[in-house]
């Protein structure tokens, strides 16, 4: 009998490393992943920049200066954001503020949404997440509206086009307010 349970317990063992390899390599995949911490409200907008697929044009975060605007996260395997991209036209999305669009995945992909969106709209492409983990975005599509002074009013997840334009006039009723804010501050500096 002895010898019929030592092999036995050399099997568990195996298979308990196996199963130790198998969930480092997942933590490893997760690696360099936004677990969906966004940045809070009132954040800065980081810095970060790319070439529009639509006009050749480098784009970066200061694309959204003066704004007020929105950061568009959608994927190019998002079935949710092919539907949001075809209930949104570009002229539409381009008279309520400014939006760029983050596209994650590949770069023929992602054309998919230059196309329905129209020209107005910048597309930058994403392949290695790096803004989306600026962000801490991990789902698609998301968005986050950025007032005139380049910071983050709102984050939205599971995003719908109405969901889009309202958070498109509160950054714009939050950037108001920033600006009267700031001429009432001077004002009173100035007395």
């Amino acid at each position: 009998m002895f010898s019929f349970t030592y092999p036995l317990l050399w099997l568990v063992v195996l298979a308990q490393t196996l199963v130790c390899l198998g969930l480092l390599r997942q933590v490893r995949l997760l690696r360099g992943v936004a677990l969906d911490r966004p940045l809070p409200a009132g954040s800065r907008v980081p810095h970060f920049s790319g070439t529009d697929i639509v006009t050749g044009r480098r784009i970066s975060s200061t694309s959204l200066n003066g704004g007020p605007g929105a950061i568009l996260f959608l994927h190019s395997a998002c079935p949710k954001c092919l539907n949001l991209a075809d209930s949104l036209h570009g002229s539409e999305i381009s008279k309520l503020g400014r939006v760029l669009v983050v596209c994650g995945g590949d770069e023929s992909g992602c054309k998919m949404f230059s196309e329905r969106l129209g020209p107005k709209i910048p597309l930058l492409v994403d392949t290695g997440a790096d803004v989306w983990n600026l962000f801490g975005v991990s789902g698609s599509p998301s968005a986050v509206s950025v007032d005139a002074a380049g910071r983050i009013v709102r984050y939205e997840r599971s995003l719908k086009a109405a969901d889009l334009r309202e958070m498109l006039a509160v950054a714009a009723e939050s950037g108001n307010r920033g600006a009267a804010e700031r001429a009432l501050v001077a004002k009173m500096q100035g007395i």
